[in-house]
């Protein structure tokens, strides 16, 4: 099993399990130093993975983009086909 194929339920109670191993080793300031760390890497990670999502939606957007107009022209092109038919 895979660290990122936990589900949710166990996923949080490793979490706090790991937590609470790692508390009960340091006094206050070095856990409040720890923890303010880890949030720091958590949220570097997060905002990594945000703006790295938002590239991902932006590229599939002009794609898309790029095919409707694509299809537009094509669509004119047998408009014409058939107009000139008649």
């Amino acid at each position: 099993m895979s660290f990122f194929s936990i589900p949710p339920g166990p996923f949080t109670i490793l979490a706090n399990l790991i937590g609470v191993a790692f508390a009960k080793n340091l006094n206050s300031d070095q856990q409040n130093s720890l923890g303010n760390f880890l949030l720091s890497i958590g949220q570097s990670i997060a905002t990594y993975g945000a703006q790295q999502s938002l590239q991902q939606s932006q590229a599939d957007n002009e794609q898309i983009y790029n095919q409707i107009q694509l299809m537009k022209e094509q669509l004119k092109f047998f408009e014409e086909r058939i107009k000139n038919r008649l």
